[in-house]
């Protein structure tokens, strides 16, 4: 039998310890884009969990074969191998309230920050994955949120999502609404309108292309673009000796 342990964080300024639920504070894309080390479009090819040195806790190596570095490069060229805190050891599974999940085969667009020293090294935890899925309606890929929702191009400081929304399993996301007629006190039948269903959305690479003349814009003109060059893959070998986390202070990786 396997149990589950569940890591609850609060994301503020920084991680710090909550007793309740996780709480993550909105970052838009022009933060993100600033702040991000890496950029990149890749898809999961490895995952294995490392327990730390003296077992009582586990990470996650995620590998990806980069299809493209929109910022940063990836040093190993190909690929890239993302530590995210939890994993299994034995039968205790360790799980970050927050932190995404990826399976084999997944292609995603990933904003990278504090790669093997972060608990979970995306800008904004879920906020930093977008992942590509198959529109249902015109059957090209399209990227979309944490919540389902289609991106739709970028405005000043973030993404637009007016497009279509999807359920788990991919399908349009039927809107809500009120019926479409109501019968008034006096027995009259008032009609309606139904909300919409928006059963449309920007091809991805429209989105690609969007987001690579964003982020060079914002090079040029935010102070608070963080300029990096290579990116360092997280090595298993440099896995940490313990994992610290008490009420009285924020989770911390103890490498020593």
């Amino acid at each position: 039998m396997l149990w589950k342990r569940l890591l609850c964080v609060s994301v503020m300024v920084v991680m710090a310890a909550s007793a309740g639920a996780t709480t993550v504070l909105p970052v838009d894309l022009a933060s993100m884009v600033d702040s991000a080390d890496l950029i990149f479009v890749g898809t999961v090819i490895g995952s294995e969990s490392v327990p730390t040195k003296d077992g009582s806790y586990a990470f996650t190596y995620v590998t990806f074969d980069v299809e493209q570095a929109l910022k940063g490069v990836p040093r190993a060229g190909k690929t890239v191998t993302l530590r995210l805190a939890g994993g299994q050891v034995g039968s205790d599974v360790f799980t970050v309230e927050g932190a995404p999940a990826f399976a084999l085969g997944g292609r995603h667009l990933l904003f990278v920050e504090g790669n093997d020293r972060y608990l979970v090294p995306l800008v904004g935890m879920f906020q930093g994955k977008l992942d590509f899925v198959e529109s249902p309606t015109s059957h090209e890929p399209i990227l979309v949120d944490y919540a389902g929702n289609a991106v739709d191009g970028i405005g000043a400081k973030n993404w637009h999502r007016g497009g279509m929304k999807l359920n788990r399993d991919g399908s349009l996301r039927q809107p809500e609404g009120a019926g479409a007629a109501v019968v008034s006190e006096q027995g009259v039948k008032i009609k309606i309108e139904q909300p919409k269903l928006v059963d449309h959305a920007t091809p991805a690479g429209q989105i690609l292309g969007q987001l690579r003349a964003y982020i060079n814009s914002r090079k040029a003109s935010s102070p608070g673009f963080k300029n990096t060059q290579f990116v360092d893959s997280a090595s298993k070998a440099n896995v940490p000796a313990t994992f610290g986390f008490t009420a009285g202070r924020a989770p911390s990786v103890n490498d020593k």
